[in-house]
């Protein structure tokens, strides 16, 4: 990417979080299957931490939890890190990891690092299978294991007991 590249799209990064107070971004990797997305802005217009949505879906669904959350941030506050999280127009529970401090954010998120001009920490929005199962559950679909836990950890343990 050449530099007037790159100034266009922070250009173009400042212009979104200033008219809808947050954006996603995608980082896509050679394989063309391995993605994520994470939002940016998150931490700035509302002191949370920014999410990130790990190698399951598509771009377009992954900005769609991201802007879900957001929403949900501007409306009903901010829920606990570690948690279970139902995102409004979506059927079913999501699950929240714990706080991901800024250095193990850093190498994933250089972009966002240089539009908000400082380091972020985040929370990673997990997706559960098509039978409810998120990634350290017994029994999940090893893909969803497996692409979710590509850049952090599994959560499982600091997770608390989901409701039923």
């Amino acid at each position: 990417m050449n530099i007037f590249d790159k100034q266009a799209l922070l250009k173009n990064g400042r212009e979104l979080m200033r008219k809808h107070g947050w954006m996603g971004t995608t980082v896509q990797f050679d394989d063309k299957i391995t993605s994520y997305t994470y939002s940016i802005g998150l931490s700035k217009k509302f002191k949370h931490p920014e999410i990130f949505v790990v190698g399951v879906g598509d771009h377009s669904l992954r900005l769609q939890l991201i802007n879900a959350f957001g929403g949900m941030l501007k409306s009903a506050g901010f829920p606990e890190p570690s948690s279970y999280v139902d995102l409004p127009g979506f059927g079913h529970t999501f699950a929240l990891g714990p706080v991901i401090p800024e250095e193990k954010v850093r190498p994933h998120a250089r972009f966002g690092t240089e539009l908000l001009g400082k380091p972020f920490s985040a929370i990673q929005l997990y997706l559960p299978d098509p039978n409810g199962l998120f990634p350290w559950d017994e029994g999940v679909h090893p893909a969803y294991r497996e692409a979710q836990t590509l850049l952090f950890e599994s959560p499982a343990a600091m997770l608390k007991p989901k409701a039923n």
